[in-house]
């Protein structure tokens, strides 16, 4: 799953984190599926939340005769209707906001490596991520085989918050030598799981997955 940093203005970036704008309008598609990290414009000036886009859906102006349409649109969105029309000068794209988490501390653009926000989105590497925040937790594959992350995530603010919690399970390749030590396994430790890597924020399947 792709990572990406994205901007928004105060008053839509406050909209998504109390839940009133379930969905993110931009003119440039985002890479779904993504995770996506929000940077709230000043005066706050730092990612506030998180949230994931599996999906998107084109729409343009042609698509707003139908009255209830519009407003469904409207509240989803948290825009005027002279809002919504002066963004779709040009086609537009909706993504879905799905698993949003709202952080309890702010995180500074420096703690991403980064200097200056982007105007309108930009990728993140995994290195690029806090180590707290590299560990997601992931569902099994569900029938469409996408992984989704469950509704209580679990974030740890280091190593040793880690192996202190008791979920750090040593897994094996096919010639038995340890490939990853510090491996999280998502919820029950009696299921299969897929797991995930406190150090290189990678996934890692379980034997017989």
């Amino acid at each position: 799953m792709k990572q990406i940093l994205l901007s928004m203005q105060v008053r839509h970036a406050s909209n998504v984190r109390i839940g009133f704008k379930t969905a993110e309008l931009r003119t440039r598609p985002l890479p779904v599926p993504c995770r996506v990290f929000v940077y709230e414009g000043r005066p706050c000036g730092k990612i506030t939340c998180e949230f994931v886009c599996y999906d998107r859906g084109a729409i343009c102006e042609d698509n707003l005769g139908d009255v209830a349409y519009l407003k469904k649109i409207l509240h989803t969105l948290q825009l005027s209707e002279p809002e919504l029309r002066r963004y779709l000068l040009k086609p537009g794209y909706i993504h879905p906001i799905e698993y949003l988490m709202v952080y309890p501390r702010p995180r500074k653009l420096a703690e991403f490596g980064l200097d200056l926000p982007p105007q309108s989105w930009q990728y993140l590497t995994s290195e690029q991520i806090p180590k707290d925040l590299r560990v997601r937790m992931l569902e099994p594959n569900n029938a469409d085989g996408r992984p989704e992350p469950t509704l209580t995530e679990i974030y740890f603010r280091s190593k040793k918050e880690a192996r202190m919690s008791g979920m750090i399970t040593p897994t094996t390749d096919d010639d038995g030598n340890f490939y990853c030590h510090n491996l999280v396994p998502c919820c029950s430790s009696f299921r299969p799981y897929r797991m995930c890597c406190v150090d290189c924020g990678q996934l890692h399947c379980p034997e017989g997955e």
